[in-house]
């Protein structure tokens, strides 16, 4: 993720598995968005193949639930700092309203985000061929290659209804995740010889590890461990060719642990 506020790249590692799916769950509804603002049937049959992916994701759990514990537990810790003094009360109170508006929506919602998509034919036809590598070809799914023939006006008024279902869970994933990569310590450090360890202060709930890189830096982190400790080793990938070796460098970054 890309913060050009800062000039930096932010690699990211959820360490619950909550975390874990709604930044998968973004993801998704990230990439549908930046497909529906293209006029081509390719980006309309990526758009499809997201739209199944997603629902793929959110079946076999109760997306609603956890949204509203963590808007909730949000909300709560949210709360108890208007008794800190150096507070904004006005934007912590404006804050505090947008958490309560999404967690009564969601509340209101009859069943699951999306789950009425569940009965669209075209969208389940998608879903059963997906399984097969490159199984979404014309001559496995008729109806889709019809589909994406049709005038692209038409494609986008139905992905726009379709991703219409989903409007309230993009709503409270975006909320949650902007609270939580905001929420915690923001550290200046430096890997020496590539590499960097870290004790995690077990007193602190941590939810989500973000490593900030120079954009022209020519490495990447990866980052390994769990809530007690984190090892983030610098890795040099300039000849995509091979397998990318750790580098023999001292790299400054920037650590953000989020959570309260």
């Amino acid at each position: 993720m890309y913060d050009p506020a800062e000039g930096l790249i932010y690699y990211e590692l959820p360490l619950s598995e909550r975390i874990r799916r709604l930044l998968r769950i973004e993801m998704l509804l990230n990439k549908a968005a930046h497909c529906l603002e293209t006029s081509s049937p390719w980006e309309s049959r990526q758009s499809v193949i997201d739209l199944v992916e997603l629902q793929e994701t959110l079946a076999g759990g109760d997306i609603k639930a956890e949204l509203l514990n963590e808007l909730e537990r949000h909300s709560a810790h949210l709360d108890n700092l208007r008794l800190h003094e150096g507070v904004a009360q006005d934007e912590l109170q404006a804050v505090l309203e947008q958490l309560q508006e999404v967690a009564t929506r969601l509340r209101a919602l009859a069943g699951q985000p999306g789950q009425l998509l569940r009965e669209q034919a075209l969208i389940n036809a998608v879903r059963q061929r997906m399984s097969l590598p490159g199984g979404v070809c014309g001559f496995d799914v008729p109806c889709f290659a019809y589909w994406l023939h049709r005038p692209l006006s038409i494609q986008h008024k139905h992905l726009k209804e379709w991703f219409g279902h989903f409007e309230l869970l993009q709503m409270a994933i975006q909320l949650i995740l902007h609270l939580t990569r905001e929420t915690g310590v923001r550290l200046q450090r430096r890997a020496e010889h590539g590499t960097f360890q870290w004790t995690v202060d077990k007193a602190r709930s941590w939810q989500l590890i973000r490593v900030g890189v120079d954009t022209e830096a020519e490495v990447y982190p990866e980052i390994t461990g769990s809530r007690h400790r984190i090892v983030i080793r610098f890795m040099d990938m300039s000849d995509v060719a091979n397998k990318p070796r750790q580098a023999d460098l001292d790299v400054p970054f920037i650590l953000r642990c989020c959570g309260f």
